[in-house]
């Protein structure tokens, strides 16, 4: 049973179609294909948002990429009257500076009259110029500018389409993995945090992302650590550079023989609130272009949007359906699950052990990984099956094995 209804209705040189429910990853599928329809008989398209309840991330990538059907077919989508939650997401995904949203339908078809009579009697000009006697002139294209695609929407197209290419729905984790291929880089993670927590690991696209992602996990330093403290993206362009050994003497060269040159973080943010870090690195040296700056941005953004998203989403729907299986919130995967769980666990049980808070805990947990060149999750792993045991006395020496 679809969640949402849409229906459609005939004006003067456009179609209306109205939304009526909830538009989520159940109907994604389903409205893109009806709008592909209705854009072939009539690509001048008007959606009604008025009875649009609700709509996350899938729904505004399926209207994203009900556009770019509209605008290939020679016309555009206009959105209508939507709601305040709706529009809150348009507006967290910069959507609606880039969609044209009216206030009613009305104004909606308004500015679609005006724009057609403005095409019209620019093509009317562009005629009459190119039938003069003289050298001949360039006839305007078949394809406006407007039906070029804007880069959030083109964004939003990459991160749908990885995830169709999975067949699930739309998620933080599809924003990393379509980000290696778009920005040019060799890998890409995402940490998730709130606040000056330190975070844990939502996904990895290689093994080398997963090891940088747990060494700055463990030193507690590095690009990312400094952009999720600063707020603004940090850019480590070169590895190598003598400042890059400065400003974190344990994690650069670990990160070089980890196989990164080049590393770029990006936080996760929206205002004051903080979902984490996207990082990127490059096994070769240099520098974003500003293309590429601007593309990381963007996918960081959309990150950003779905992780929040993902939250609400455990809300909305705290009882998942009997027997399902997948990738948990955000996207993460199960094994990177179990190595959330098994840190989790293993600060707990140092809780007692150490008779200390869930902070220092955590921080011892982090100080015997480095002094003992361990990974944090393997080490996680070792004290939840007691095979290890902390001691009290912060001197690494006196800790066993069991």
């Amino acid at each position: 049973m679809f969640s949402v209804d849409l229906t459609t209705r005939d004006g003067d040189g456009y179609v209306i179609v109205a939304l009526r429910g909830e538009l989520d990853v159940a109907d994604a599928t389903e409205v893109v294909a009806a709008f592909a329809m209705i854009v072939a008989r009539q690509p001048e398209v008007i959606v009604d948002l008025a009875g649009l309840e609700f709509i996350d991330s899938s729904g505004v990538a399926a209207l994203a990429r009900a556009r770019k059907l509209a605008r290939h077919a020679g016309g555009d989508l206009l959105l209508a009257a939507p709601r305040r939650a709706v529009l809150r997401v348009l507006t967290l995904t910069r959507l609606i500076d880039v969609f044209p949203v009216h206030a009613s339908v009305d104004e909606a078809a308004g500015h679609t009259r005006r724009t057609a009579a403005a095409t019209a009697g620019r093509l009317a000009i562009a005629v009459t110029t190119c039938s003069r006697p003289g050298p001949p002139c360039d006839r305007p294209s078949t394809r406006a500018a407007g039906m070029t695609m804007s880069r959030p929407a083109r964004v939003w197209s990459l991160v749908a389409e990885q995830a169709a290419s999975r067949g699930g729905r739309v998620s933080a984790a599809d924003a990393c993995l379509a980000a290696v291929a778009a920005v040019h880089v060799s890998g890409a993670w995402l940490l998730a945090a709130s606040g000056t927590e330190p975070g844990h690991l939502m996904r990895v696209t290689d093994g080398v992302s997963e090891l940088l992602a747990e060494l700055q996990l463990t030193t507690g330093e590095g690009p990312g650590p400094d952009a999720a403290a600063s707020g603004g993206p940090v850019l480590a362009s070169d590895l190598d550079e003598p400042d890059a050994g400065r400003r974190w003497p344990a994690f650069a060269p670990a990160a070089r023989l980890a196989g990164a040159a080049a590393i770029f973080a990006f936080p996760l943010r929206v205002g004051a609130i903080r979902a984490g870090v996207m990082g990127l690195y490059r096994t070769g040296a240099g520098p974003l272009s500003g293309f590429q700056l601007g593309d990381a941005l963007l996918f960081a953004d959309t990150a950003t949007l779905l992780m929040l998203d993902a939250a609400d989403q455990t809300v909305r729907h705290a009882a998942a359906p009997a027997g399902s299986t997948g990738s948990g919130p955000g996207g993460q995967t199960a094994e990177l699950t179990l190595h959330r769980a098994e840190i989790d666990q293993a600060t707990g049980m140092l809780t007692e052990q150490l008779g200390v808070g869930i902070t220092e805990a955590f921080l011892r947990l982090r100080a015997y990984a480095y002094a003992h060149d361990r990974r944090l999750s393997d080490l996680a792993r070792d004290i939840v099956a007691r095979r290890l045991r902390l001691h009290p006395d912060p001197n690494p020496c006196t800790d066993e094995q069991a």
